[in-house]
This record gives C-alpha cells, structure tokens and sequence, in this order.
C-alpha cells in the first residue's frame, strides 16, 4: 500500500474499507502476511529481475538485513520490506550518503519496518476489548488494512526525515515511530463503521436524490437566520454532519450522525464535552428545523439493526411530506410509553414539546424523526418500530 497519493476525506473510509474486501477475496496482500517471509536464496531469485544491483553484495554490506529468524536461527528476509528498501537506497546514495550509515540505516529500517507491519494483534486485542467479541473476517482485514496504511505513513515520515540530513538521530527517530503510527490509526479507525452504514444509505439514497458524508454544518444552516448560543454558533461553523441526506436540489432532509466506538473519548472530561457537543447539535437542528437521527456504535456491526436503519430511511424518503398518520403514531407511542412510567420522564416532554412545533410548522420529516427518538427509548426487542414502519409502507 503507497500512501503517497492523497485520498479525498469524505472518500478515505470508503478507500481502506474496499481494500478490505480485496484482502478477503484474496486480491490484495499486505505487508503483515508471513509468507512474505523468505530465505536469501528465494530472496536472490525473486529480486534479481527487479533490479540490476547486486544483491548478494547488498547483503554482503549489510544493507539488505534479515528481519526474523526462524525456529532453526537461519535468517527470513522480508520481499516488499527489502524491495521497498531498494527505492530507498538509491535516494540515500543520490543524497550523498557514506555506506556506514547507510548501514546503519538499513539495519534500522528493515527491523523497524517489520516490527510495525507485524503489530496487527494489538488491534485485534483493541477490538475485542471495544466490541466484546472477535472480529470477523471483513472487520479482521479492515484492521490489516489500516494498520499497513498507518505503517506507509511512518515510513514515509522516517524516510524524510533522514533524507532531511538527520541520521546521527536515527534512535530519536525510532522512538518517535510509535507514535506516528497510532496517530495515522487513530485518523483511519473509524472509517469501517462509518463505511458500513454508508452502504446502508446508498440503498435507499439514491439518484437524482444526493447525500453527502461529513459535511461542513454551515453548509446547510444559515447562521444569521436565528439566535444562537456562542456552542451553538461554533459549532455551525466548526462542526459537521455524518451524513446529510439531501433532495435532488440538495435541500437537508435528514441529518445522521453515528456514535462508534471512542466516540465519547477517553476520560470524563472529554465524554462531558462530547455530550454537550452533541446536545448543542441537537438544539442546532430544533432550531433550524432538520431531523437529526443519531446511531449507536452496533448499527454498523448488527445486522438487524442495519435492516431496522434500511426500513426506516425508506419509510423516510417515501412518507416524509405525508405525516397526518405519522403524527397519529407518534402520539399513539407517547401515550404507550407514558402509561408505563411511574415519573415522568424528562426525554418524553421533550419530544412532545417538539411534535408541537414540528406541526405548527407542518415538518412532516422532523415528525418522523421522531419515531427514531421514540425507539430509542425502549428496549430494543420491545420496540415496535418495526410494526410502525409497516404500517408506514404502503
């Protein structure tokens, strides 16, 4: 993998997540797959043609280096390690560069480059503590893909900076390594998620109706239209939608926003922020009159739920200037749902406050957002979205 052409941001997710599928079907290998690990004759034999150096010699120099060996102590060689390290030698000679360093380069290199291409359990253990479960194979192979990506990345920085004229901190520059990697990780891990909800949006969403992932909220708000709070109005300017489902002439009809893994950070801290983030979002929309769905980190991973979220945008798109009984359900569900709690609840007011607007505004979208806010509510397998979206369709 060449991280060296830039991938548009609202494409990055979607990139990395189709490498994915290629690395289940067989169609693309990764810098992690050991049987890339080979012997120096098989080493010799499968570098020759590449190039017209020497390779024997190269290794004589101790600038072609092992980077594992096996159980009897004979020395494995890495092809696309040593064949990447090729490219990169020849800058080091073009640069100038004497053959002690550039030994000591290349014992520096290749070991480095083998130890972050061979990491990948430590994602897998991450994964599992995050989901409580193992990864399947398309989920196994997105966390292959993003940590090879984020491998291109380090090496790319450790490259310039040494061709930077900086060998005499070769150490520094390993110790920094780590934490390249995990910061180019952190950038591509939430792409998957986002990815497979994606795909459940273009199934509904589609032609001459548009969509658009991770747009600008200033896009679609005015910001001298109403009053808005100093969080509110920071927001509009700073943040951005997930999704922003759009009619043919771009028009916001409903906004999706999903809540992964590591959403709310790490510390109490960041989670009061990101609550109150996206309760500033939520008033956001109230104000401007958009229906903002939000989904919780298993709507990318469970199947039924993916199912639910499909159903539920096609009701959305069929009836969302139609909401007479739409109205009716919603109002049908606050009763239902009140009748069973003791006290009551502050999330009911809430939405009972905005079916009021939305009908003096005749909102037929934000209306039925509504029902999404309602299940949310309940349990799950008490929830009768499912019947109610039924009902909607037909």
């Amino acid at each position: 993998m060449d991280n060296k052409e830039k991938t548009q941001p609202n494409d990055f997710g979607l990139v990395l997540l189709q490498m994915a599928k290629m690395v289940v079907k067989g169609e693309l290998g990764l810098r992690d797959d050991r049987s890339l690990l080979i012997p120096k004759e098989e080493l010799l034999r499968t570098l020759k043609p590449i190039t017209t150096r020497d390779i024997q010699k190269l290794i004589d120099n101790e600038l072609i280096v092992p980077v594992e060996e096996d159980v009897k102590a004979n020395p494995l060689y890495h092809a696309v390690i040593c064949i990447e390290f090729l490219r990169f030698i020849e800058k080091l000679e073009q640069a100038g560069f004497p053959l002690v360093l550039r030994q000591a380069v290349a014992e520096m290199y290749q070991s480095l480059f083998w130890a972050l291409s061979s990491d990948v359990e430590y994602e897998i253990k991450e994964f599992n503590k995050e989901n409580g479960r193992e990864p399947n194979k398309l989920e196994l192979a997105y966390l292959r893909v993003i940590s090879d990506w984020a491998v291109s990345n380090t090496i790319i920085k450790i490259e310039e900076d040494i061709l930077a004229g900086k060998p005499e901190e070769l150490n520094r520059i390993k110790e920094r390594a780590a934490r390249w990697k995990k910061a180019s990780l952190k950038e591509a891990r939430l792409g998957y998620a986002e990815g497979e909800i994606e795909q459940v949006i273009k199934i509904i969403w589609k032609p001459p109706y548009k969509y658009f992932r991770e747009r600008e909220i200033k896009a679609f708000i005015d910001i001298s239209s109403l009053k808005w709070t100093k969080e509110e109005a920071s927001l509009i300017w700073g943040g951005h939608f997930d999704f922003a489902l759009c009619d043919e002439r771009g028009t916001l009809c409903l906004a999706i926003d999903y809540q992964g893994n590591g959403h709310y950070g790490k510390t109490e801290a960041d989670k009061r922020k990101v609550i109150s983030r996206d309760i500033a979002k939520h008033f956001i929309c109230d104000k401007a009159g958009i229906p903002l769905v939000q989904l919780e980190a298993d709507y990318a991973f469970n199947e039924k739920n993916k199912r639910l979220l499909q159903n539920f945008l096609y009701v959305f798109l069929k009836r969302r200037h139609d909401y007479n009984l739409a109205i009716k359900l919603v109002v049908e569900q606050l009763e239902r749902i009140g009748s069973t709690t003791a006290f009551k609840d502050p999330r009911l007011e809430n939405i009972r406050h905005r079916l009021d607007i939305y009908k003096i505004q005749e909102n037929g979208e934000s209306i039925l957002s509504l029902l999404w806010d309602l299940h949310k509510l309940q349990t799950p397998s008490l929830s009768p979205l499912p019947i109610i979206l039924s009902k909607l369709d037909y």
